[in-house]
């Protein structure tokens, strides 16, 4: 499906550039069906702050890319669940670059209700996307007409406070 976008893509901006003298066409000479997709996984969460209105919880994710190049992260939407029934959603902007054959770790947090209970020990999941940019202009300008970037997700469930989590 990703090969048939990238084609789709290519196809329209060559023909909506037609007209247009060669220097100014952008750079489509990247081969995104040999990249492969960064890995993603949950390392840490910790409670951070709790007071009897509400606790800060902050989750570490580790990605890794196996590309030759540099791929810059844009945003991650994640939720997260407590036990009880309590479900929050939330978007962070993230800023960092996943370095070529690298990894890098990006911490993002989420603000949830206690209602006067310790949630030390309380069972979460957490689960979410971190979406990326693909080299070149193609993909910027993609990006730019409202279709989605690619994601790698990450999942991790456990109980809070607890080593291992």
């Amino acid at each position: 499906m990703q090969r048939a976008l990238i084609q789709t893509l290519t196809l329209s901006l060559l023909v909506a550039l037609a007209g247009c003298d060669a220097s100014s066409l952008p750079s489509i000479d990247m081969d995104w069906t040999r990249m492969s997709q960064p890995t993603a996984r949950v390392r840490t969460v910790d409670i951070v702050e709790q007071t009897e209105e509400g606790a800060r919880l902050e989750f570490t994710i580790e990605l890794s890319n196996p590309n030759e190049v540099a791929l810059p992260l844009l945003v991650t939407d994640y939720e997260v669940s407590i036990e009880g029934g309590s479900r929050f959603s939330f978007v962070d902007t993230v800023n960092r670059t996943i370095p070529a054959r690298g990894t890098q770790s990006i911490r993002v947090a989420a603000a949830v209700p206690t209602r006067g209970r310790d949630l030390t020990g309380a069972a979460y999941s957490v689960n979410g996307l971190v979406r990326y940019l693909l080299p070149g202009e193609l993909p910027n300008l993609a990006v730019e007409s409202g279709i989605p970037p690619p994601a790698v997700g990450f999942t991790l469930a456990g109980k809070l406070g607890q080593e291992g989590s």
